[in-house]
């Protein structure tokens, strides 16, 4: 690894960049994996849109779970684009995913050094699962590019740029179009420029900060109303772009059975209540019985702390469902466990160095998310798929444990 991180900026990057296209192109064509589950129904539905039919607006599903549609239209325009063939989707992913990974190399590099853009540029693009995602109609390339990139844009210059903001808010607000996680985005911006770019004492001129601070939440609400708006006009969808129950995830986050997964037993109870205030009351019921029990609460926190991340990744089932490839599913298994491994360690190694020294305050900005997207999923439904939106802020991070631990060998061998 050293020797490669000896090329040139450019050199090295096109080609990382070149060979994360490569494998990723030869998974997609090699492997036909077909829409299943919640991206079956939304694929389903981009067919007939693409037909100019628009069937799927009195389906359950999209009246319960409308935020769905912005991603089913993307689906809907690449088909009238290019066709009904999966691989244009896939292609798509593909450009998503190396395009994430670009993003890594730009914000490493400036948080914390070049060699961490490169560590984690390569860690990234050759990591299992966004390797094998890529033959999955998931929803979740899109939008962790746009976020990402949203977070490029408050750590390159901060409230100190001109237009940065407009872009932080712009981005978030189209990532939650396709990925409801904007709001967790932007709480964790708020938090973080309220400790390091307003209350900071040694930070000047706070008035313009602030002013950009409440902007970035001021069109980030414009944006999802407009959004909204725009989808109800045109006939897309009947109901506002929203999710209609929004006490569901935590009534199976709270479930002690099944430790936060999904539970077919909480699924029929409240299945038999019409979607809106009944099934809202009715949730809210289950989670104040769930509560009651704080002793019980915290075991359950834990032990769902340690399930989400500490499970093997479902990236496998995803990609090679019903294909009965045993072997391959293995291999892959072990080696994304390795993987996983290795990054939470330096990862973890990272913030210990971290807190030794006094750094770029821009990183704790990826901490808080981490460590904010862990405490919520404490409290609400976990998949170890839903590790995937938050798994920048591990490769950003984990970058600096590798770079120390290879500064700190390479010292050790001139002596």
């Amino acid at each position: 690894m050293l020797s490669a991180l000896s090329l040139s900026s450019s050199r090295y990057v096109g080609i990382v960049l070149l060979l994360a296209i490569g494998v990723r192109l030869a998974w997609v064509l090699a492997i036909d994996t077909q829409p299943a589950s919640d991206f079956l129904f939304m694929h389903t539905a981009a067919l007939q849109v693409a037909e100019g039919k628009y069937l799927f607006r009195d389906s359950e599903y999209f009246l319960t779970w409308a935020y769905q549609i912005g991603f089913t239209l993307y689906e809907a325009l690449i088909i009238h684009l290019l066709g009904t063939n999966l691989i244009f989707l896939k292609l798509f992913n593909i450009l998503f995913s190396v395009g994430t990974a670009y993003l890594l190399y730009v914000i490493a590099t400036h948080v914390f050094n070049p060699a961490c853009g490169r560590i984690a540029l390569l860690f990234y693009a050759m990591y299992v699962p966004n390797i094998i995602l890529c033959s999955v109609l998931t929803n979740q390339h899109i939008s962790t590019f746009l976020f990402v990139l949203g977070c490029y844009f408050v750590v390159r210059k901060g409230l100190a740029a001109k237009y940065d903001w407009l872009l932080v808010s712009l981005c978030w607000a189209i990532g939650n179009m396709f990925r409801p996680l904007g709001s967790f985005y932007l709480v964790g911006f708020l938090v973080y420029t309220a400790v390091f770019q307003i209350y900071d004492r040694y930070k000047k001129n706070k008035r313009p900060r602030v002013a950009k601070a409440l902007g970035v939440l001021l069109v980030y609400f414009i944006m999802q109303q407009l959004i909204s708006y725009a989808f109800v006009n045109t006939s897309f969808i009947q109901v506002p772009l929203a999710n209609k129950e929004p006490y569901w995830k935590f009534v199976v986050g709270l479930n002690e059975s099944t430790l936060g997964s999904w539970s077919l037993e909480d699924d029929r109870a409240v299945a038999q209540y019409p979607v809106g205030d009944e099934r809202n009351r009715k949730e809210l019921q289950m989670i104040g019985e769930r509560i009651e029990d704080n002793s019980q609460l915290f075991v359950l926190f834990a032990k769902k702390f340690a399930l989400f991340w500490g499970s093997a990744d479902t990236s496998v089932d995803w990609s090679l469902k019903d294909l009965d490839k045993p072997k391959l599913s293995v291999v892959l298994i072990i080696i994304e466990r390795l993987s996983y491994l290795a990054l939470t360690l330096f990862g973890f190694l990272s913030v210990v160095f971290l807190l030794r020294k006094r750094g770029n305050p821009q990183v704790v900005f990826f901490l808080l998310l981490l460590l904010g997207y862990a405490a919520l999923h404490l409290v609400i439904e976990i998949q170890a798929r839903y590790r995937f939106d938050i798994m920048p802020c591990l490769f950003i991070l984990q970058s600096y444990g590798v770079y120390v631990c290879m500064t700190y060998k390479k010292e050790r061998s001139c002596f």
